[in-house]
C-alpha cells in the first residue's frame, strides 16, 4: 500500500510534450553509452594509466 504522495506520483500523467532540445540531449547522452566511449575519453583526459597508478603507490 502506498502513501498518498507516492500514489499521486504513481498515477500522474506526463502530458507535457518533449521539446527538441530535450530530444537532442537524450540522444547525446545515449551516444555516450555506446561501447563505453565516454569512460575511455575520461580515462584518456585524466591520464589514468597503470604507469601513473604504480607511480603514485611508491
Amino acid at each position: 500500500m502506498l502513501d498518498p504522495v507516492s500514489r499521486a506520483f504513481a498515477n500522474a500523467i506526463d502530458d507535457e510534450p518533449v521539446t527538441e532540445e530535450e530530444e537532442r540531449a537524450v540522444a547525446e547522452a545515449h551516444k555516450g553509452f555506446e561501447g563505453n566511449a565516454g569512460i575511455d575519453q575520461v580515462v584518456a583526459e585524466l591520464a589514468f594509466t597503470m604507469e601513473a597508478r604504480r607511480a603514485r603507490r611508491t
